[in-house]
């Protein structure tokens, strides 16, 4: 999802542009056990921040956020989350297979850059099972690997399976028809085979319901649009038309009464022709629905990847208060890609299983790490770049040289250890602070000078040099 520095950086903007502290949201970021609603809360409303007056709970049980446009109208969202129960799961293969693709880039592999990922257990009897990540290094070093990349490097095929020597897996890497397109096929949860199976479905209904509560408590929120996001790679939502339930059936058949209208529509929306009602009690009260999902894209030129949202946007047209115009290109207008989306599992988040005391600041520093890196420059001289994070670590003791070298590469340590024996000193210093509102972390740069002679001979060897 987002960063802790990144939340920290949206809150302070929110109050700032708001006018006001934002206690409530930040208490229960701060003491939930499960934050990725009230996230999900605050990215909305940084990402609305844009459009007009805004207030934050304005009242008591209302939607989340007031925004006044135009001539004093009103526009209500209420931002909800699905949480999916295997996310852990998801996110840790999906880690797996980011670091499998990055280390087929590192070896010049371009198959890597636009690819279709599916995982399948290789023992049918057992479930799949991802290696621990303290053992990915040791996979890269096993016979099956070098001849899995010298198959890449010299057929250049279309499709090839590799079997992981730990674990239970087997990965299939498919050529992808657009380059810098990763796409990675978990199916560890079951289809939904109906629409009331469908998150979306269900997410809708209980929101609908909880507008209905509203309206007869006299309590009006009208025009109410519900904004939708999900746990990352949760598939269920992010479902292809070939699927039973696709996202766009699950949406309108919770919000559309189909009775009475042309097969062909009701075809569309439910998948048959019975004429069956499926809207929800209270759909009538909600004026579009808005889903977002992360969708996973590989850098085309260089190692890594990227977080792209996709925003799908459904008008209600049977809504007592049905969007006009002008509303619907207001809500068009909210930019959740102005934000720098995370590529999985996030430090602050607590790995199931440990108790919440164990999720401290520096477990999450230890989760965390950061940038290591190093140019050259001229005449021998070169740069070294150094997280904060790495560096605290390293200073406490915390990890070893040892650790930073596996966690990394050699060719870091070989430079460091040949700049000593060259007589190469560190000549300056500078502490680089990065955008708050983007993944990166602060860091250090340190540069080292040109290799230099000895100035003073050695008298075993009776001359200088």
């Amino acid at each position: 999802m987002i960063s802790e520095r990144q939340a920290e950086s949206f809150l302070l903007e929110c109050e700032k542009s708001i006018g006001y502290p934002l206690k409530e949201l930040r208490q229960r970021l701060a003491c939930h056990d499960k934050p990725y609603s009230n996230l999900w809360e605050l990215i909305t409303l940084y990402c609305t921040l844009r459009l007009g007056s805004i207030i934050h709970e304005p009242q008591q049980n209302c939607p989340d956020i007031c925004i006044t446009h135009g001539t004093a109208s009103h526009l209500w969202i209420e931002a909800t989350y699905i949480y999916s129960k295997s996310k852990q799961g998801t996110d840790n293969t999906t880690d797996f297979i980011r670091w499998i693709l990055n280390q087929l880039k590192l070896m010049d592999i371009t198959f890597a850059n636009g690819v279709h990922v599916d995982l399948a257990a290789h023992n049918k009897s057992r479930a799949l099972a991802i290696p621990n990540q303290d053992r990915w290094r040791e996979i890269i070093r096993d016979h099956s690997w070098y001849y899995f990349v010298n198959i890449l490097k010299n057929t250049n095929p279309a499709e090839i399976e590799w079997i992981c020597p730990m674990g239970n897996v087997t990965i299939k890497l498919c050529r992808a028809s657009h380059p810098g397109t990763v796409a990675i096929g978990l199916h560890p949860i079951k289809e939904p085979v109906s629409h009331k199976q469908h998150p979306v479905y269900k997410k809708i209904k209980k929101k609908a319901e909880q507008a209905q509560k509203w309206n007869s408590l006299r309590k009006i929120y009208q025009p109410l649009v519900l904004c939708i996001s999900a746990s990352e790679n949760t598939w269920e939502i992010n479902s292809s038309p070939s699927t039973r339930v696709t996202l766009y059936q699950a949406v309108y058949s919770a919000l559309l009464n189909v009775q009475g209208r042309s097969l062909a529509v009701q075809t569309n929306i439910t998948k048959s022709i019975d004429g069956k009602r499926l809207d929800v009690p209270g759909a009538k009260h909600i004026s579009a629905v808005i889903v977002l999902t992360i969708e996973t894209r590989s850098q085309t030129f260089q190692p890594g990847f990227y977080r792209v949202p996709n925003v799908s946007l459904f008008n209600n047209h049977q809504a007592i208060r049905p969007l006009n115009p002008r509303e619907m290109r207001l809500l068009e207008r909210i930019r959740f890609d102005c934000i720098e989306w995370g590529p999985g599992w996030e430090a602050w988040e607590r790995p199931r299983g440990t108790r919440r005391g164990d999720n401290t600041p520096i477990s999450r520093i230890r989760k965390h790490w950061g940038k290591v890196s190093m140019r050259n420059l001229k005449n021998g001289a070169f740069e070294v770049e150094l997280s904060t994070n790495v560096i605290a670590m390293l200073l406490s003791g915390d990890i070893t040289h040892e650790d930073l070298h596996q966690q990394y590469s050699d060719d870091l340590a070989n430079a460091l250890e040949a700049a000593i024996k060259q007589g190469q000193h560190i000549i300056d210093c500078e502490y680089v602070s990065s955008d708050s509102k983007s993944r990166k972390q602060d860091y250090i740069r340190l540069r080292y000078s040109s290799p230099k002679p000895q100035i003073i001979s050695d008298p075993k060897k009776g001359r200088a040099g």
